[in-house]
Protein backbone atom coordinates (compact mmCIF):
# COMPACT_ATOMS: atom_id res chain seq x y z
CA UNK A 1 0.00 0.00 0.00
CA UNK A 2 2.80 2.44 0.83
CA UNK A 3 5.45 0.93 -1.43
CA UNK A 4 3.60 -0.70 -4.35
CA UNK A 5 2.22 0.68 -7.58
CA UNK A 6 -0.59 2.55 -5.82
CA UNK A 7 1.68 4.06 -3.18
CA UNK A 8 1.17 7.58 -4.48
CA UNK A 9 -2.49 7.38 -3.53
CA UNK A 10 -1.61 6.40 0.04
CA UNK A 11 1.00 9.16 0.24
CA UNK A 12 -1.57 11.72 -0.94
CA UNK A 13 -3.95 10.51 1.75
CA UNK A 14 -1.27 10.85 4.44
CA UNK A 15 -0.32 14.29 3.16
CA UNK A 16 -3.94 15.43 3.14
CA UNK A 17 -4.47 14.32 6.74
CA UNK A 18 -1.25 15.92 7.93
CA UNK A 19 -2.17 19.13 6.11
CA UNK A 20 -5.56 19.08 7.85
CA UNK A 21 -3.86 18.61 11.22
CA UNK A 22 -1.60 21.58 10.56
CA UNK A 23 -4.60 23.73 9.60
CA UNK A 24 -6.80 22.61 12.52
CA UNK A 25 -5.52 25.25 14.94
CA UNK A 26 -6.59 28.66 13.60
CA UNK A 27 -4.39 30.52 16.09
CA UNK A 28 -1.26 28.54 15.20
CA UNK A 29 -2.07 28.76 11.49
CA UNK A 30 -2.57 32.53 11.62
CA UNK A 31 0.60 33.01 13.64
CA UNK A 32 2.62 30.88 11.26
CA UNK A 33 1.22 32.75 8.26
CA UNK A 34 2.16 36.09 9.85
CA UNK A 35 5.69 34.90 10.63
CA UNK A 36 6.35 33.00 7.38
CA UNK A 37 4.06 34.72 4.96
CA UNK A 38 1.42 32.96 2.85
CA UNK A 39 3.88 31.32 0.43
CA UNK A 40 6.27 30.36 3.23
CA UNK A 41 3.40 28.78 5.16
CA UNK A 42 2.26 26.83 2.09
CA UNK A 43 5.82 25.56 1.54
CA UNK A 44 6.05 24.69 5.25
CA UNK A 45 2.81 22.67 5.06
CA UNK A 46 4.01 20.84 1.95
CA UNK A 47 7.36 20.04 3.56
CA UNK A 48 5.72 18.74 6.75
CA UNK A 49 3.29 16.59 4.75
CA UNK A 50 6.11 15.08 2.66
CA UNK A 51 8.26 14.40 5.73
CA UNK A 52 5.24 12.87 7.49
CA UNK A 53 4.63 10.50 4.60
CA UNK A 54 8.32 9.53 4.58
CA UNK A 55 8.24 9.10 8.37
CA UNK A 56 5.25 6.74 8.03
CA UNK A 57 7.40 4.44 5.87
CA UNK A 58 10.36 4.22 8.28
CA UNK A 59 8.99 1.40 10.47
CA UNK A 60 8.42 -0.71 7.37
CA UNK A 61 12.14 -0.72 6.63
CA UNK A 62 12.99 -2.17 10.06
CA UNK A 63 12.88 -5.98 9.75
CA UNK A 64 13.02 -6.62 13.51
CA UNK A 65 10.13 -4.19 14.13
CA UNK A 66 8.07 -5.92 11.44
CA UNK A 67 8.68 -9.35 12.97
CA UNK A 68 7.82 -8.17 16.49
CA UNK A 69 4.68 -6.35 15.42
CA UNK A 70 3.44 -9.05 13.05
CA UNK A 71 2.51 -11.38 15.93
CA UNK A 72 0.67 -8.61 17.77
CA UNK A 73 -1.07 -7.56 14.57
CA UNK A 74 -2.14 -11.15 13.86
CA UNK A 75 -3.70 -11.43 17.33
CA UNK A 76 -5.44 -8.06 16.95
CA UNK A 77 -6.85 -8.89 13.50
CA UNK A 78 -7.98 -12.36 14.58
CA UNK A 79 -9.81 -10.86 17.56
CA UNK A 80 -11.49 -8.20 15.45
CA UNK A 81 -12.56 -10.78 12.87
CA UNK A 82 -14.07 -13.02 15.58
CA UNK A 83 -16.12 -10.05 16.82
CA UNK A 84 -17.64 -9.54 13.36
CA UNK A 85 -21.06 -10.82 12.47
CA UNK A 86 -21.24 -13.11 9.42
CA UNK A 87 -22.70 -10.22 7.40
CA UNK A 88 -19.85 -7.88 8.36
CA UNK A 89 -17.30 -10.56 7.52
CA UNK A 90 -18.92 -11.12 4.14
CA UNK A 91 -18.89 -7.35 3.46
CA UNK A 92 -15.19 -7.33 4.31
CA UNK A 93 -14.30 -10.17 1.93
CA UNK A 94 -16.68 -9.46 -0.94
CA UNK A 95 -14.66 -6.64 -2.56
CA UNK A 96 -11.66 -8.98 -2.79
CA UNK A 97 -13.68 -11.55 -4.75
CA UNK A 98 -16.17 -9.29 -6.53
CA UNK A 99 -14.19 -9.07 -9.76
CA UNK A 100 -14.00 -12.87 -10.09
CA UNK A 101 -17.40 -13.57 -8.57
CA UNK A 102 -18.86 -14.76 -11.87
CA UNK A 103 -16.18 -17.46 -12.07
CA UNK A 104 -17.08 -18.72 -8.60
CA UNK A 105 -20.77 -18.81 -9.52
CA UNK A 106 -20.06 -20.61 -12.79
CA UNK A 107 -17.83 -23.19 -11.09
CA UNK A 108 -20.48 -23.72 -8.42
CA UNK A 109 -23.14 -24.27 -11.08
CA UNK A 110 -20.98 -26.69 -13.07
CA UNK A 111 -19.97 -28.60 -9.95
CA UNK A 112 -23.60 -28.79 -8.84
CA UNK A 113 -24.67 -30.01 -12.27
CA UNK A 114 -22.00 -32.72 -12.27
CA UNK A 115 -22.83 -33.82 -8.71
CA UNK A 116 -26.58 -33.82 -9.46
CA UNK A 117 -26.12 -35.79 -12.65
CA UNK A 118 -23.86 -38.32 -10.91
CA UNK A 119 -26.37 -38.69 -8.09
CA UNK A 120 -29.22 -39.18 -10.58
CA UNK A 121 -27.32 -41.76 -12.61
CA UNK A 122 -25.82 -43.67 -9.68
CA UNK A 123 -28.76 -43.39 -7.32
CA UNK A 124 -31.50 -44.39 -9.72
CA UNK A 125 -29.64 -46.77 -12.02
Amino acid sequence: MLIGEKSERARRLIKRHISTLVDDSPIARSGAQVVMGATGYAAFKTRIAEQGAAFALQPLANKQFNQERSAALAVLLAGKMKEMTPGEFQDLLRPAFQQDEWILLLLGAVTGLIAGTAQLLLGFA
